[in-house]
């Protein structure tokens, strides 16, 4: 009897290691939305840049997450056009704060990110950019079905 309470609280401390083991969420795979902001966005047909961009005319956006090791992760941004078009592509590195849902982004050209995890599905990216046409975008993404 000793044995088998001996060998069930073995089993029980080796599964609350695992569980500390990882107390970050697995971002992996491509998490894709809409984005919408404020800043200097070119308008066509004018020289006015400085404006809301809103759902209606916003850019969609997918964080193809590659790798992750405990806290860190890294991947590559896409965004499109409203139309399909891809306007550009960037790698960007991450990291999570000890112990949280909360992680940040750095792109390796420009911009960084403040991000939360919603749920297991869903995650919300603020980004701020502060070059010659500064921005700040919110993104509302979620994982891509991997069966789609």
């Amino acid at each position: 009897m000793k044995k088998i309470i001996l060998i069930v609280i073995l089993i029980l401390l080796a599964g609350i290691s695992v569980v500390y083991a990882s107390n970050y969420p697995q971002l992996t795979g491509t998490w894709v939305g809409s984005t919408y902001g404020h800043g200097y966005f070119p308008i066509k047909g004018t020289t006015e840049y400085h404006k809301f961009l809103d759902e209606r005319e916003s850019m969609k956006v997918h964080y193809i997450i590659q790798e992750q090791k405990e806290r860190l992760f890294w991947g590559i941004k896409k965004v499109f056009t409203d139309t399909g078009e891809m306007m550009f592509e960037e790698e960007f590195s991450g990291a999570f704060e000890k112990n949280s849902q909360r992680f940040y982004i750095i792109e390796h050209l420009d911009g960084t990110g403040m991000g939360q995890v919603i749920n297991g599905n869903e995650i919300d990216i603020v980004y701020l950019e502060g070059n010659d046409l500064p921005k700040v975008m919110i993104y509302q993404l979620v994982l891509e079905d991997d069966e789609s």
